[in-house]
């Protein structure tokens, strides 16, 4: 299990890569490379540049996948990945992840959004309460084990 300062150290990277990518002059140099990429710049490492809901993504050429998941099952993975990694996770929290990754961010409210995608994924996730979530297969799991334990 991870350590409360590793968790501490995960979500202020986190922060700080959403912020940086907020950033005026981070989203330019992007946009600039992204320019260079399209005219045939003789830098070899520039990376394409990919708008996405205002956040900037650089995602090299040969990773681009035209028509691959959908954004709700994007937004599912991070979210499962998430909770899988750090255990039972706070709603403010998967949505800075989602964000951070340049899943969601320009809605005019996020929050109110990304609760919409929580609560339509009843299959694969769970409130706990509090603006807990979990995945469903944990909370099924932890269930059966306190009705055995009350059973005993």
């Amino acid at each position: 299990m991870k350590s409360d300062l590793v968790r501490v150290l995960e979500r202020e990277l986190t922060q700080l890569e959403a912020s940086l990518r907020a950033n005026p002059t981070y989203i330019k140099i992007e946009r600039i490379r992204g320019l260079l990429a399209a005219y045939g710049s003789d830098n070899a490492d520039v990376q394409v540049t990919v708008r996405m809901h205002h956040e900037i993504s650089t995602v090299p050429p040969d990773r681009k996948i035209p028509n691959g998941p959908s954004k709700r099952s994007k937004v599912y993975d991070v979210v499962e990945e998430v909770i899988r990694t750090r255990g039972p996770t706070h709603r403010k929290d998967l949505l800075a992840e989602v964000t951070a990754r340049g899943l969601m961010g320009a809605e005019k409210n996020p929050m109110q959004s990304f609760a919409i995608y929580l609560s339509d994924a009843k299959d694969r996730l769970k409130s706990v309460g509090d603006g807990i979530w979990t995945l469903r297969e944990n909370a099924e799991k932890l269930m059966e084990a306190s009705t055995a334990v009350e059973a005993s």
